[in-house]
């Protein structure tokens, strides 16, 4: 700061006196001569320096949290991390000014809303309970004789969901649920070949019981196409069965006369 002085003219020059300006020939500060002499005076002040308070940067995380995600979130217990974050001094204190805060913090239970990754648990494979899909030997279904006898089947395996996935874990839909593993081998049985009957039908042979009309009888039959083998299913019986003739022409009928009835009376008398 500033602090200001005056002066008066107390008595003017008279009677041939010197003037002001002859009398005063230095400025109020005497550092440089002038003609003008000054009324005013102004000196700086000796005060004390103002305080400085210490100014500090935003805070920066200088250490990133000890754990990526929550363990223990599901039972709502904490994550057990903890973060570091610092501050610079950009500004130190003085003459008596605020002092700085402290420069470094620490975090505790960081990242504690973040559960992590579970994936989705499944049981253990195994087997579906239907066993081998092959429980014989196949064989020509002509002839019976097995076909490959080191043919073997697939058994189908099963497994559940457990647990499904969360907080991003690996979806249950990722994995399959069954599967069939070849190489079951099925017993030593041949397969049964059941028989095997073609549709009722009219023999080439077969005729009706009456020649005409339309009310006789004709055998219709089924052929066996396969016969059944090493234990397969029976031909049905029976094999046989009546059925109505198909359409005919009608039969023949002959002319028929009445007997002569009595003789009339005679034309002539």
């Amino acid at each position: 700061g500033v602090k200001p002085r005056k002066r008066e003219v107390t008595q003017i020059a008279l009677h041939g006196g010197k003037t002001c300006e002859e009398v005063h020939q230095d400025t109020t500060d005497g550092t440089t001569a002038g003609l003008v002499y000054s009324l005013e005076h102004n000196a700086v002040c000796e005060t004390d320096p103002c305080p400085v308070d210490c100014q500090v940067s935003e805070w920066t995380v200088t250490k990133t949290c000890s754990v990526i995600c929550n363990e223990n979130i599901d039972s709502n217990g904490d994550s057990g991390g903890f973060l570091v974050k610092e501050r610079t001094v950009q500004q130190e204190a003085a003459n008596g000014g605020q002092a700085c805060p402290k420069l470094s913090e620490t975090i505790e239970n960081c990242n504690n809303d973040k559960g992590c990754p579970k994936e989705c648990e499944l049981t253990d494979w195994q087997d579906d309970g239907n066993g081998c899909s092959a429980d014989c030997v196949p064989v020509d279904l002509e002839t019976g004789v097995p076909l490959d006898m080191t043919f073997q089947g697939e058994r189908r395996k099963v497994r559940a969901i457990l647990n499904e996935a969360k907080y991003g874990g690996t979806e249950c839909s990722s994995f399959e649920l069954e599967k069939t593993i070849p190489g079951c081998q099925p017993p030593l049985n041949f397969c049964p070949v059941d028989c095997v009957l073609a549709e009722w039908a009219i023999g080439s042979d077969a005729s009706c019981s009456v020649a005409c009309g339309g009310s006789g009888e004709i055998t219709e039959k089924r052929e066996i196409l396969r016969h059944p083998r090493n234990g397969g299913n029976q031909c049905a019986t029976p094999q046989t069965r009546p059925a109505a003739c198909p359409a005919q022409h009608e039969c023949p009928v002959d002319c028929v006369l009445s007997e002569w009835n009595s003789w009339e009376p005679c034309t002539k008398t």
